[in-house]
């Protein structure tokens, strides 16, 4: 019988070539990276306000409509509001009021059957009077001064959402006038006011300080106050695993011409992670600047992100299906059900496996975009409180009892012991890290104070995201397991399949004429640029 050699036959110009190339990419990189970071922080912003412009229209069934909500800081803030209909006169408008409801009495507003109720739990109102000047019926500039606490309520100095309402309660009596109600179009600015010394007042010095106008203006809303750091460490961690796997890229490309494409997959998702992170500093600065951001740099950030959790869920599904196992340790069942032929068929890159990623990458896409109908002025994708977010929490919970069954299949069909307390070990750890943003989302609505639960939510799901970064790169590089021993993640080096997985997946036709039968071994799936490989299998 004969047995075929191994050997390796790395190109010396190829490698020098991907040497080149990666160098000068990562240099590159880091130089733009850097520059624009030093140009964003020694930007000057200017003191103008969130912006918000629309259109509503008031009716009998519809007499009160949310226009916006806002997060102000202890100290107070201010807001400035006009309306417009254009050459059309709102009849009877002394009954038109634009009030603010504070989230202590926002739950109250909301169980409020009728319009009349609900002003009860106004903190403020302005009347909304219009003038008819160049042609056009519109108000003057309607000013309030937001303050979180008076002299009756004992004094917290805590951030406040507050919800901006526009009404008219004499539309409830009859549905006759409803013809007859303009498009009304209104421009809104809030600013938070916050003390020179701080980010909002935290003492009674910091309120004094704030009411004699020691302070500076800006937009940002409280519960975005902070988060421009957690981008950052996300950034930096995830571009730590990002410089890691394209070392471990160009050592294997520079010995061995071949490198697996888990770990490409990962070195994708890190970098997807990273201009998420990047993107949305630079809408922050925009908006910090301008009062309205960069809607470009803010959709891309929510679909950069929603690509890494879409490549980091399809990649643990795989894991725990079997994908680079080798076939001679895991038997095949020829009475499978169509559940367990999707499992098997993802352990192999085929056609099906192509088509789930797709509809997984699609479905996040979707979501990212519907979740920006909600909220614009910031990425939504993890705000779990619309339809979208609710939807994507069903999905990881789907995911985790997929991959339960997956491992449990792959578990009993692995013929290595050591293996079966591997996949043992997969199914714990990735359904938990798939449940954890679902439970996180749950346990802050529950114990987590409305002003706060924003950032606690973005935060610990950007702790998860780069856990989970971590963890993969840890398992796409390591050899310190036994599933590391069988895995081709750690055998790229070779450029055929081992003897005994040959003999598992391919057939001897006959024999030589002395009796002597000659076995090939089959070659592995491989994606092929020049001399350089990427495994599949």
């Amino acid at each position: 019988m004969m047995i075929p050699r191994y050997r390796d036959h790395a190109s010396t110009r190829l490698s020098l070539s991907c040497c080149a190339w990666l160098k000068c990419l990562l240099l590159n990189g880091a130089k733009v990276l850097f520059l624009v970071l030093l140009l964003l922080a020694t930007t000057t912003t200017t003191t103008q306000a969130k912006k918000v412009s629309g259109n509503f229209k008031l009716s009998g069934e519809k007499s009160e409509i949310v226009l916006t909500s806002f997060a102000v800081v202890p100290s107070g803030g201010l807001l400035s509001v006009n309306f417009t209909t254009g050459s059309t006169m709102y009849e009877e408008d002394q009954n038109v009021r634009v009030r603010l409801y504070r989230d202590v009495e926002w739950p109250k507003f909301q169980k409020a059957l009728t319009c009349a109720d609900k002003v009860l739990f106004a903190r403020q109102s302005r009347p909304v009077p219009f003038d008819y000047k160049s042609g056009q019926w519109r108000t003057k500039p309607i000013e309030m001064v937001i303050r979180n606490t008076d002299e009756n309520e004992k004094v917290k100095y805590r951030p406040h959402y507050w919800y901006v309402v526009i009404d008219d309660c004499s539309l409830e009596v009859g549905y006759q006038r409803d013809g007859r109600i303009p498009v009304t179009h209104y421009e809104l600015q809030i600013v938070n006011l916050v003390p020179n010394n701080s980010r909002g007042a935290k003492t009674t010095k910091d309120a004094a300080a704030a009411a004699e106008g020691n302070v500076k203006e800006t937009h940002l809303s409280a519960d975005e106050f902070g988060l421009t750091k957690v981008h950052m460490l996300t950034m930096m961690l995830s571009a730590a695993v990002a410089v890691y796997l394209a070392l471990t890229v160009l050592y294997n490309m520079t010995r061995k011409s071949t490198i697996h494409a888990a770990v490409l997959w990962i070195l994708v998702a890190a970098a997807l992670d990273i201009g998420s992170s990047f993107l949305e500093i630079v809408h922050l600065q925009i908006y910090d600047a301008n009062g309205i951001g960069s809607y470009f740099m803010d959709a891309l950030a929510a679909h950069c992100e929603a690509l890494c959790d879409a490549a980091l869920v399809l990649f643990l599904l795989l894991i725990g299906a079997g994908w680079t196992l080798p076939s001679d340790v895991v038997t095949v069942n020829t009475n499978e059900s169509v559940v367990q032929k999707v499992i098997t068929d993802m352990a192999q890159p085929k056609k099906s496996t192509a088509v789930i990623t797709c509809l997984i990458v699609a479905f996040h896409v979707v979501l990212a975009q519907w979740g920006r109908t909600y909220n614009d002025d910031f990425e939504s994708y993890h705000d779990f409180e619309h339809l979208p977010g609710r939807i994507l929490m069903c999905f990881r919970i789907v995911c985790a009892l997929f991959l339960i069954v997956a491992t449990v299949q792959t578990r009993t069909k692995c013929t290595v012991r050591h293996l079966q307390s591997f996949y043992g070990t997969v199914a714990v750890l990735g359904a938990g890290w798939l449940v954890s943003l679902p439970l996180l989302s749950w346990l802050c609505s529950l114990f987590v104070p409305y002003y706060l639960r924003h950032p606690a939510v973005f935060s610990g799901a950007a702790i998860l995201q780069s856990s989970s970064l971590l963890m993969f790169a840890w398992l796409v590089t390591s050899h310190s397991t036994t599933y590391h021993q069988f895995s081709h993640m750690a055998s790229s080096s070779k450029s055929k399949m081992s003897l005994t997985e040959a003999l598992h997946t391919t057939t001897s036709p006959g024999g030589t004429a002395g009796g002597s039968s000659k076995i090939e071994v089959a070659e592995p799936r491989t994606w092929k640029f020049g001399k350089a490989k990427i495994r599949l299998d």
